[in-house]
């Protein structure tokens, strides 16, 4: 509770000194806290803009990442049935190489 008064007071000294200010003075920092936003609010669609053209290069290497997957796997598949398999089979004392 000591901490919330004490920050009321400090909240209220600082609200006090605004407005003691002169309004030259408080005209000239309404001024610049415009250009400022004015500045943050370029920056934040200039940011915008970035993250749009982003997403549509994220897209684009999604789908051809995707695409060379799939022709990855069409390739294992034809290596698969190119090359024949070859199991192990024990016959009496010595093991057998068939090929199928």
């Amino acid at each position: 509770m000591e901490k919330c008064a004490s920050l009321k007071s400090k909240l209220g000294e600082a609200a006090n000194e605004k407005s003691e200010q002169n309004p030259k003075e408080l005209e000239k920092e309404i001024k610049e806290l415009k250009r400022l936003v004015e500045i943050k609010t370029r920056e934040v669609n200039r940011l915008g803009d970035l993250c749009d053209a982003f997403d549509e290069v994220e897209a684009n290497y999604r789908t051809k990442v995707s695409g060379l997957i799939k022709e990855n796997e069409k390739l294992k598949a034809q290596v698969q049935m190119l090359t024949p398999e070859t199991t192990l089979v024990p016959s009496n004392d010595r093991v057998v190489i068939t090929t199928f």
